[in-house]
């Protein structure tokens, strides 16, 4: 699984909670925190992580990873990639 494949699953979970929140889907760039657009809280991002994992098979290892990261599509791909290469 590379990055690309990564990111279009993320966009796919978010853009799923945008339309269950009847929000717009265009507001979604791979930048945007997903926390200021109000798609995640802690227990979204939960919720979140738990759908990744079973879309891809990994659990991200958020130990090293700023977080910062957590919160945008691109951070939320590149802890997984770092995740699937310390495997």
């Amino acid at each position: 699984m590379d990055e690309s494949e990564i990111k279009t699953i993320l966009r796919e979970l978010v853009n799923g909670r945008l339309t269950a929140q009847g929000k717009a889907t265009d507001i979604l760039d791979d930048n945007v925190s997903l926390v200021d657009i109000g798609v995640i809280d802690s227990f979204g991002f939960l919720e979140l992580v738990a759908e990744l994992e079973e879309k891809t098979g990994v659990f991200p290892d958020f130990e090293d990873a700023d977080p910062d990261q957590f919160t945008s599509i691109n951070g939320l791909a590149q802890v997984i990639l770092e995740t699937m290469k310390q495997a």
